[in-house]
C-alpha cells in the first residue's frame, strides 16, 4: 500500500523531528493553548509554555504538529 503525498510529508516531518530530539532545542506551545483543558476521563490537561503537565514536554514541532517526550515517574 503506497503512502499518499500528504501522509509521506507527515511521516517525513515526524522522522525529522525524532532525529533532532537529541539536540535539546525543544519548542513552545502557542500562547493561546496555555491553561487547563478538558480531557475525556478523570483528568484535565494543563499546558504551560513547553510543558503539557502529566504528558511531557514539547521537543519538536513543524507548523501545527508537535512531538511530546513523555516523562517517567522520576520526571526525566
Amino acid at each position: 500500500m503506497a503512502l499518499h503525498r500528504n501522509e509521506a510529508r507527515v511521516t517525513q516531518s515526524i522522522l525529522s523531528g525524532v532525529a533532532s530530539l537529541g539536540s535539546n532545542e525543544g519548542c513552545t506551545f502557542p500562547k493561546q493553548w496555555e491553561g487547563q483543558w478538558f480531557q475525556l476521563g478523570p483528568n484535565t490537561v494543563t499546558i504551560n509554555g513547553s510543558s503539557m503537565v502529566g504528558k511531557g514536554n514539547c521537543v519538536a514541532n513543524e507548523g501545527d504538529k508537535y512531538i511530546i517526550m513523555e516523562k517517567n515517574a522520576d520526571g526525566k
